[in-house]
């Protein structure tokens, strides 16, 4: 589940959680909410009804059964280490982020239990960071060019950023509410970036980014690309909010320099911005839906009970009846764009679909093994960590080299 919070003081009294999910839409109306509704925040921003000034490019990738001239990717396991039976029992027991340096220092955060793990490149148990501080709801992780590791703590709200011998420094948090998954980080010039919301649940997210002092150099607005697909009982601001299972979500990534890239779960359209709210490209892939089976189906409508208890009511024709065509995406420093399309094999294994940075497909890359897509997988240095599931539902992260041919 993907959650959107906001701070306290902006929460209705019943409406404490609310996930993101987005309704199915057409090309050319995404396309045009893209062009109008992004837009940058900072003193060169402009205005809310700025149109794209040029037409965007649209990139056609080749049909499944034409890719066999691709380059050949390939990934090998070199490291694992266990969250489900640990080594160390207690030690860590769900994973919500992952973060690593160029050493190859790998961090998992615990949400639930409300700590950071620190372990060696060789997956050796380091430490529990930070050392003095008792952390209250931290969302997400990362690490900057000399190795600090930043906490997003919104409940503080604070951030906190940990040196190499465990001590943490902490720094005020102004910007309100938050996503999960986290997806801020270390932008390409160092400088550190976050993601907020802009007023209230449902609300457009926004990227914000920071100096090297902490204070606020821009914000740039992420497009809310269509109403919330939700089942809602109650009247405002007493309302009772639940997510219409398989209805797609917001997805998108920003590379740290001047693009973000987004799109709809719910369909194989990738969309290329830039900070100043322009499309420059739009990425299709042909795509093959997988059905909602009956015991999928069932098992969504069994997890909204508490919804029903509460008084609420599901419609179940407005449950799709298709899956969303993506599950994830994330990007290679500046290089390259993973893509995670969901297929039959989920249960066995993941693939990607990585594209360049101009929009070109380049490669398929398959992983024998049932990936997690929160927390989002992460490359460094030619590695991808990510979280992965065996057939008795245990969960380990795993370090691969990533080969490319």
């Amino acid at each position: 589940m993907k959650d959107l919070v906001l701070s306290p003081s902006h929460r209705c009294p019943r409406v404490w959680q609310i996930p993101w999910t987005l309704s199915r839409l057409t090309i050319s109306g995404l396309l045009s909410v893209l062009s109008c509704t992004l837009q940058s925040c900072d003193a060169g921003s402009r205005p809310a009804n700025h149109v794209v000034g040029r037409q965007p490019v649209r990139i056609h990738s080749p049909e499944p059964e034409s890719v066999s001239g691709l380059s050949q990717w390939h990934l090998t396991e070199t490291l694992r280490i266990p969250v489900t039976g640990s080594l160390e029992p207690g030690l860590i027991e769900s994973v919500d982020d992952i973060a690593t340096d160029k050493r190859g220092v790998i961090y998992l955060l615990d949400r639930r239990n409300k700590k950071i793990v620190q372990f060696d490149s060789r997956g050796k148990f380091v430490r529990v960071v930070p050392r003095s501080r008792i952390l209250q709801d931290p969302i997400g992780i990362a690490t900057d060019r000399v190795g600090r590791l930043w906490i997003v703590d919104p409940a503080g709200p604070r951030y906190l950023r940990v040196d190499s011998s465990g001590e943490a420094q902490s720094f005020a948090r102004s910007v309100r509410g938050y996503s999960v998954p986290w997806r801020g980080g270390i932008a390409k010039d160092g400088q550190f970036y976050d993601v907020s919301l802009t007023n209230a649940a449902g609300s457009p997210q926004e990227i914000v980014i920071y100096d090297t002092d902490l204070h606020i150099v821009r914000a740039v607005r992420i497009p809310k690309l269509s109403t919330v697909q939700t089942f809602t009982f109650g009247r405002e601001p007493y309302t009772t909010t639940a997510s219409v299972p398989f209805t797609g979500e917001l997805l998108w990534s920003y590379d740290g320099d001047q693009r973000i890239w987004i799109a709809n779960s719910a369909e194989y359209s990738l969309f290329v911005l830039d900070l100043k709210g322009d499309t420059l490209n739009i990425i299709d892939r042909s795509y093959q839906s997988i059905p909602i089976k009956d015991a999928e189906r069932d098992s969504a409508i069994r997890a909204l009970s508490w919804f029903v208890r509460s008084g609420g009511r599901i419609a179940e024709n407005r449950i799709p009846t298709v899956h969303p065509a993506l599950r994830a995406l994330f990007l290679d420093g500046n290089l390259f764009v993973w893509v995670v399309p969901r297929t039959d094999r989920d249960h066995a294994e993941a693939q990607f679909d990585v594209f360049t940075s101009a929009g070109q497909l380049t490669a398929i890359v398959h992983v024998g093994r049932q990936l997690i897509t929160n927390p989002l997988p992460r490359i460094v240095n030619g590695f991808l960590y990510a979280a992965i599931k065996d057939s008795l539902g245990r969960i380990d992260i795993a370090r691969f080299q990533i080969s490319r041919k």
